[in-house]
């Protein structure tokens, strides 16, 4: 089983999922030159090795036209429209701009991998506005190209992106797989600017940068070919961006909507760390979302961004092969409650209800509770997802007023049954495998029915079916 793990500690942006997955390809200018060759209109892509925080990684580098789009942190943090006039046109618009990367236009996007977001931009940071973003990747972008090409901009809508990739020469599945990508972003800013999918507009150049990191993204998941991959919770950044309509927050929204359901948190560093194309390629490529998976790694791939930051700015992938399957390590909660006024016979129906209701095991032990009380903790393990409706029914079932919260990673095998026939009867066996790791079990219920039938013990009956496999 092939395995990849992502370290989102810095979050995830276009360009740096490409650096990182570029980074596990052992010829990476034979990589770079057929991805120049698939046909993007005006593009070119480059790697090279840098370093962020003294640590090595690779960078990709995507230019439109022959230029690459390097954002400048304007001064300062708040920003009012007036600091705006130096770097920016101010003309009405009503369409969303999915990458201000290239061209002037009357917004500044600070995506933090590429700059702008590479992507459309669905909430209020992106829509008709003329407004700085300060990217703690890329750092907001002062885009003033004095470069021809980077003047008036031409619009295209959903179905222009998709007719480009369509006409792209990669396999049938990168285009399936980016044009699905593509869907969530549009469906995510249509839905922040109360849209329908037809009537969100793109701008060109930055459709072609958004373009490259995500057809660049599938075309390496395709050639790297996991059977999974898992990542951790994502750093989105911290704080606020402010904008000539006012002051946004961190995540912004079109970010927060592909990231429903997946486990993110925001820590010291300021600005946006995960852009809206990061937070697509996660919600469409990740099986799993843990915080240390329990894994070897053959290789690490680490992509980075393009802004120093005072921590390293770098997206780590960790590569595993292994020839044994076996399950993924898995996060499980334990919740706890003492028990000193409660009768055996209530504590034993609370068991068998958490069990009923899917917890993972229920037990029981003695304990010594204040003012020299006898008393009960009863555990409960279930899944992470489950903790808040388990806590729920412990609160309503018992005469608890509080429970504890503890989460553990668990190692698991992988399992499953066959059936051998004995004079006695059928008898299932359970087997076990994984981490290099074989055994096998007779079911309880199949043994002991054949002891009581034939009046052997337990023990007996056991023991003659494992000499028998």
């Amino acid at each position: 089983m092939r395995t990849l793990y992502l370290e989102c500690k810095m979050g995830v942006s276009g360009d740096m999922m490409l650096g990182t997955l570029l980074d596990l390809i052992p010829d990476k200018n034979q990589w770079i030159q057929k991805f120049n060759e698939i046909g993007i209109p005006h593009m070119r892509a480059e790697w090279r090795r840098e370093t962020r925080c003294q640590i090595s990684g690779t960078h990709v580098s995507i230019y439109i036209h022959g230029q690459e789009e390097h954002s400048e942190d304007l001064p300062g943090t708040p920003v009012c429209p007036d600091t705006l006039h130096g770097y920016l046109k101010h003309e009405p618009h009503d369409h969303v701009h999915p990458d201000p990367h290239h061209e002037p236009h009357d917004h500044v996007h600070p995506d933090p991998h590429h700059g702008p977001h590479d992507h459309v931009h669905p909430d209020p940071h992106h829509g008709p506005h003329d407004h700085v973003h300060p990217d703690p990747h890329h750092g907001p972008h002062d885009h003033v190209h004095p470069d021809p090409h980077h003047g008036h901009h031409s619009h295209s809508t959903l179905a222009s992106v998709q007719e480009i990739i369509s006409s792209l020469k990669v396999s049938s599945t990168v285009q399936k797989k980016a044009l699905e990508i593509y869907q969530l972003l549009a469906e995510a800013e249509a839905a922040v600017h109360g849209r329908t999918v037809e009537l969100i507009h793109f701008h060109e150049v930055g459709q072609l940068d958004a373009v490259a990191d995500i057809v660049g993204t599938c075309m390496l998941i395709e050639e790297l070919a996991p059977d999974r991959i898992i990542a951790s919770p994502i750093h989105v950044g911290s704080g606020q961006v402010r904008c000539a309509h006012g002051i946004l927050p961190v995540p912004a929204p079109a970010t927060a909507l592909l990231l429903k359901g997946i486990p993110f948190y925001s820590q010291d560093i300021s600005g946006e760390l995960c852009t809206p194309t990061g937070a697509a390629l996660m919600r469409y490529f990740v099986d799993e979302f843990t915080p240390s998976p329990l894994v070897r790694y053959d290789r690490i791939g680490c992509g980075l961004g393009t802004k120093e930051l005072e921590a390293a700015n770098i997206l780590r992938a960790f590569w595993q092969e292994e020839t044994q399957v076996h399950n993924s390590s898995q996060r499980i909660a334990e919740l706890r409650c003492s028990l000193d006024d409660m009768s055996p016979e209530a504590v034993g129906y609370a068991q068998e209800l958490l069990l009923e209701v899917g917890a993972l095991d229920v037990f029981t032990m003695a304990i010594q509770m204040k003012k020299n009380r006898p008393g009960t903790l009863l555990c409960v393990s279930c899944r992470e997802e489950q903790a808040d409706d388990m806590a729920c029914l412990l609160l309503t079932h018992t005469t608890t007023a509080g429970v504890r919260k503890l989460l553990y990673d668990r190692y698991t095998l992988d399992y499953y049954f066959t059936e051998k026939e004995f004079p006695e009867g059928k008898v299932r066996l359970k087997h076990y495998t994984g981490y290099g790791i074989e055994k096998v079990k007779p079911e309880y219920q199949d043994v002991a029915n054949i002891a009581q039938k034939t009046g052997q013990s337990y023990n007996q009956v056991f023991q003659k079916v494992l000499e028998d496999l």
